[in-house]
């Protein structure tokens, strides 16, 4: 599949790896453009997240009603103006392909489930981490040895939908003094699965919530995170100094007065520049 061939109004996932950490939040597909995919600009808590950046990979998943979702891998998202509204227009250099069973999308649920490991052992609470079409995974306070490729049955409630996973656990990590997280790999293929999960992420999307905990989210929204005034091209840091492309930086805090060079006018900061810099044209 080309990424021209997107449909406007399908919903996308940008997968977003940074420092060995990846994050991953929806947006959705406007339009094509110049042999790209226009999609909406991601914003988290109103900051307005730049994906041009040389320290990060970005994936574009497209997902699909009842199939599975085609990856893009490693496009490239640059800002631009489409309608008078900032959007990313993504250009992919291969073709996607749909997700195979090791790469399966993980949905992130944060729910309460009843976990009952091997045939005769008692239920026990446990947190409902996520769900994919090839497994799943949860957090409990109860540690069992010799657990590994244990049969493990997973029930809960969400959205109306009551699902119950059969599997098997392939993997177990500590996670603190009172939390261990339990890894499995489905035994049985449970048909409600697929449509729990898109029904799930349409829901995350229209009530503006990201499938990730605020922890993961906050090291990588910080870094990306540019002001919404910045025209498209531009880039404005939270530290409030204006980079256009091809401009050398230099680094304009206060002058005379104590102000900040941002609240004077366009004459008086002229001014300003002429002064800092003599014999420069400006």
């Amino acid at each position: 599949m080309k990424i021209v061939e997107i449909q406007a109004g399908v919903a996308i996932v940008m997968q977003i790896s940074m420092n060995g950490q990846t994050i991953e939040l929806p947006t959705v597909s406007v339009t094509v453009q110049d042999g790209a995919l226009v999609t909406e600009a991601i914003r988290v808590n109103g900051k307005l997240l730049g994906l041009d950046n040389s320290a990060i990979h970005v994936n574009l998943m497209c997902i699909r009603e009842n199939k599975a979702p085609i990856i893009f891998k490693n496009v490239k998202c640059t800002m631009i103006t489409y309608n008078q509204k900032l959007h990313y227009k993504v250009t992919a250099f291969a073709e996607g392909f749909e997700n195979n069973r090791r790469e399966a999308f993980r949905l992130y649920v944060g729910c309460g489930g009843i976990a009952q490991l091997g045939l005769n052992k008692s239920a026990a609470k446990v947190l409902v981490k996520d769900v994919s079409e090839t497994g799943f995974s949860f957090l409990s306070e109860k540690e069992i040895e010799s657990i590994l490729n244990m049969p493990v049955r997973l029930v809960f409630n969400d959205m109306e939908y009551n699902i119950s996973l059969m599997g098997i656990i392939v993997r177990k990590v500590k996670i603190d003094e009172q939390k261990y997280l339990y890894g499995c790999r489905l035994s049985v293929t449970n048909n409600q699965l697929s449509r729990y999960i898109n029904d799930k992420q349409r829901q995350n999307m229209a009530n503006g919530r990201q499938s990730i905990s605020d922890k993961e989210k906050g090291k990588i929204v910080a870094a990306l995170s540019q002001e919404e005034d910045a025209p498209a091209g531009n880039v404005r840091r939270s530290n409030n100094t204006l980079l256009l492309k091809g401009e050398k930086k230099h680094r304009v805090t206060h002058f005379s007065g104590k102000r900040e060079i941002d609240n004077v006018d366009r004459d008086e900061r002229r001014k300003v520049f002429k002064n800092m810099y003599s014999g420069k044209r400006v």
